[in-house]
């Protein structure tokens, strides 16, 4: 999932809103009959990609029946432009909402934690090593430090020395370990030694890198008690364990709790309202032209101008499809851009991006909505949100290679260690 602000939002959801599909040409026309409405739910799916006029009125007029809302949803016109706190009906909306997908994410991380701790009391120590549960007797030892973030590694015995002889079992073993886990797991880092008199407390870590006898983990802020003072006596036994880490759900919930209580933007109570109605009156308004950029009687002009300015900077060259969805989604407030495996998305999505920076938008004084008096304009800035680290690194690299001035946000550890 990527976004755009305050420019556009896109982002891949089982919601009824306008989509631009990453197919040959021919199999675009009929998304632009229907100017790109796609309506998905959890039991129907319809999507107008075909070039028979028969099954295109016939699956239009499926859409036409499914996107009247019912008698207790309809809202006059004004409605999608107010707030929660003068809408009772978007205030239940965003509310029903939230507690709707908080109540999901709760049950599933929930879930995810149960099947693990069975799975802990159940397996044996060779089952748990063997299904990439644990980690046992391994040494860990301080690598280096991120930003900040103090990243350690922790080798497997049979490779660490102590004179051991290696068995063909042993060999086996290692040879699996980065098959059983991989960049971005979370692993309970445990120390199995007193240091001091004192038992050492557990602590979270996240898997940067996997090799056949050896892992390497983004530990925090600060080097786990004693690992310093013992790191060359090769005696700071520890143990791992795959977990579930909390911080996703957390910062779920309070996005979750802001949208609920009307603070996430208007683009956001949009999308809500697109969840439970999708009238003529909404559908209109996401495919709205976005007010803030510059010269509005020109916009797609604009556009055009500032994708050849874009693809100046880049080898890329788009095909006609991939163009006309880049004007097509800047164009409106909300959009998605879907194609199979293979259809260049993220390149569109970086290109679709280069262009929007080389755009002007209309300049206002801070905290009004009028624009200044000298008619000045700025350049956007954007934020692209992708649903996992490794399609932020993905999208990272093909803005860089696009001569995209773009910064990685996001916790040092989490980062490919090629960006």
């Amino acid at each position: 999932m990527f976004a755009i602000l305050p420019l556009s939002l896109l982002c891949l959801l089982l919601l009824p809103f306008s989509v631009y599909s990453l197919l040959p040409i021919s199999h675009v026309g009929m998304h632009k009959q229907r100017n790109g409405i796609f309506f998905q739910r959890i039991t129907n799916q319809y999507s107008i990609s075909s070039d028979s006029p028969q099954l295109t009125s016939q699956l239009s007029s499926t859409i036409d029946q499914h996107s009247q809302p019912p008698p207790n949803k309809l809202q006059n016109e004004s409605s999608t432009q107010s707030s929660p706190s003068t809408n009772p009906s978007l205030h239940n909306m965003l509310t029903s909402y939230s507690l709707h997908w908080e109540n999901l994410l709760q049950r599933e991380y929930q879930e995810t934690v149960r099947d693990l701790q069975q799975r802990r009391k159940s397996y044996s120590r060779s089952q748990l090593e063997a299904s990439g549960l644990a980690v046992f007797n391994a040494v860990a030892s301080p690598e280096t430090e991120l930003y900040g973030e103090k990243i350690v590694r922790v080798t497997l015995p049979a490779y660490h020395g102590g004179g051991r002889q290696k068995s063909r079992d042993d060999v086996a073993k290692h040879k699996k370990l980065r098959d059983k886990f991989k960049r971005g797991d979370v692993l309970l880092f445990t120390p199995e030694i007193n240091f001091q008199g004192k038992e050492l407390p557990p602590r979270e870590g996240l898997v940067m890198d996997v090799g056949h006898d050896y892992i390497t983990l983004g530990i925090g802020t600060s080097w786990p008690v004693g690992l310093m003072e013992l790191r060359k006596h090769d005696t700071y036994r520890v143990r791992l364990d795959r977990s579930t880490s909390g911080v996703p759900l957390r910062a779920q919930r309070m996005a979750l709790d802001k949208l609920r209580k009307g603070e996430a933007g208007s683009l956001a109570n949009l999308f809500v309202q697109l969840f439970y109605d999708n009238s003529s009156t909404i559908l209109d308004e996401a495919r709205e032209m976005p007010s803030h950029f510059d010269d509005q009687n020109h916009l797609e002009e604009q556009i055009e101008c500032a994708m050849k300015e874009a693809m100046s900077r880049t080898s890329f060259e788009p095909n006609p499809s991939q163009r006309e969805a880049v004007l097509w989604a800047l164009k409106r407030k909300l959009g998605v851009i879907r194609g199979p495996p293979g259809t260049g998305k993220t390149r569109s999505t970086a290109l679709l991006i280069s262009t929007a920076l080389q755009m002007k938008l209309k300049q206002r004084m801070e905290g009004d909505d009028a624009e200044e008096e000298d008619g000045t304009t700025q350049k956007p800035r954007i934020l692209a949100v992708t649903h996992s680290n490794g399609a932020a690194d993905v999208l990272l690299q093909a803005l860089l290679d696009m001569n995209v001035p773009a910064v990685r946000a996001g916790r040092p550890a989490s980062v490919s260690p090629s960006i």
